[in-house]
């Protein structure tokens, strides 16, 4: 239970949404935060391992591996641990990785800190989707979990404008700043994670009865006790549906044939195939190495490689502000669908332009070579 069971009704769900947003929000900002680490001078100055072309991803990429390794042991150990236990374990570790990252001064300790911190992430971004799902009412459970997508790309932004604001500053603050600025993520969710309580969904599938009850009534309102009809009708509707999860449990050659009534395979593919095709589209890239893209590949220099990386977050947060508002009224289906669309259609048009640039360069180059055989046709 919580640190204070008084906390009941839309003020606890308010809590509860607290929670899981601040630790999505933390998420989006070491996605974004660490592009612009990597082009700073003084960080180039301390770690110049990362000046060879394998070392930046690699420091990069740790913390997604850390974030696998994460999201897997969430996956095997969640349930037996419970929804908070795994979201304050993740917090314990996202703490940990973020100092040895802050004070970081050879390249195998900042490395060694990405991992923990991606460790750490892995599990809270497992976890806090599910946690706020199963303690939000129907009625606005589309909403809520939207608004931690919101608050991940909110935090996103702001890392991609603190790093274009750090620009103009000189020194380790460039870099050191944006890595202790994200200290204030785990300050919030350390406090509002002692007000709530467990998921009641879990207490059931532990047996915990009373306790499931207790908190479904914290849930329901700030008047509701245990004997009351809605209390009754949740608990029963929760505990119903876990009796039949584990009664209609399907053989896994069935599972995997599609012979199951429940379809279990096409939703796992549905669900898992959307997720890897999101990150497939190369979007975690953009965040880590937009600016570095941008200086090497499109010419740009520092400062505005960083300004347009602001901008980046800028629609992305604002493409995520647009679903809270219609996300209801449209579906989701409808949304994916749309959503796919019009980013399969920026990146051809991204990657025309580019490939237009690279023709003209070369063409500029060439005409050059011309030019200069005609001056100097003896040098030729």
């Amino acid at each position: 239970m919580g640190f204070f069971d008084g906390l009941r009704g839309n003020w606890l769900i308010a809590c509860i949404t607290v929670v899981n947003a601040t630790s999505m929000a933390w998420f989006g900002y070491d996605q974004g935060v660490f592009s612009g680490v990597l082009i700073s001078s003084d960080f180039k100055h301390w770690f110049p391992e990362t000046n060879k072309a394998n070392i930046p991803g690699i420091t990069s990429s740790c913390f997604s591996l850390g974030a696998f390794c994460g999201a897997i042991f969430a996956f095997t150990l969640g349930d037996k641990l419970g929804r908070k236990k795994t979201i304050a374990l993740g917090l314990l570790c996202n703490v940990v990785g973020a100092i040895l990252q802050i004070v970081a001064w050879h390249l195998p300790q900042m490395i060694i800190g990405r991992v923990i911190n991606g460790f750490g992430m892995g599990l809270t971004s497992s976890t806090c989707p599910v946690y706020q799902a199963e303690c939000s009412r129907p009625a606005v459970r589309g909403k809520l979990v939207v608004v931690q997508s919101v608050c991940n790309t909110a935090a996103f932004c702001l890392s991609n404008w603190m790093n274009y604001g750090l620009y103009f500053s000189g020194g380790a603050l460039q870099w050191r700043f944006p890595l202790g600025f994200q200290l204030i993520f785990p300050a919030v969710v350390s406090v509002a994670l002692l007000f709530v309580p467990e998921s009641p969904r879990w207490l059931l599938l532990r047996n915990r009865h009373g306790e499931a009850l207790a908190v479904i009534a914290r849930l329901e309102g700030k008047d509701a006790t245990i004997h009351d009809d809605k209390v009754t009708a949740e608990y029963l509707s929760i505990r119903t549906a876990l009796q039949h999860e584990r009664k209609d449990r399907p053989p896994f050659s069935d599972v995997i044939r599609f012979r199951d009534r429940q379809q279990n395979l096409r939703r796992l593919l549905l669900s898992c195939g959307t997720q890897f095709m999101q990150q497939f589209s190369g979007v975690n890239a953009l965040g880590y190495y937009l600016p570095t893209l941008l200086q090497q590949s499109v010419g740009f220099d520092e400062q505005m490689s960083r300004l347009m990386t602001g901008v980046n977050g800028t629609i992305y947060l604002g493409a995520a502000l647009c679903c809270i508002l219609i996300i209801d009224r449209f579906g989701r289906r409808k949304m994916m669908l749309y959503g796919a669309s019009t980013m399969g259609a920026c990146y051809l048009v991204a990657a025309m332009c580019l490939r237009a640039g690279q023709a003209g360069q070369a063409d500029k180059k060439q005409v050059r070579t011309r030019e200069s055989k005609l001056w100097f046709p003896a040098a030729c």
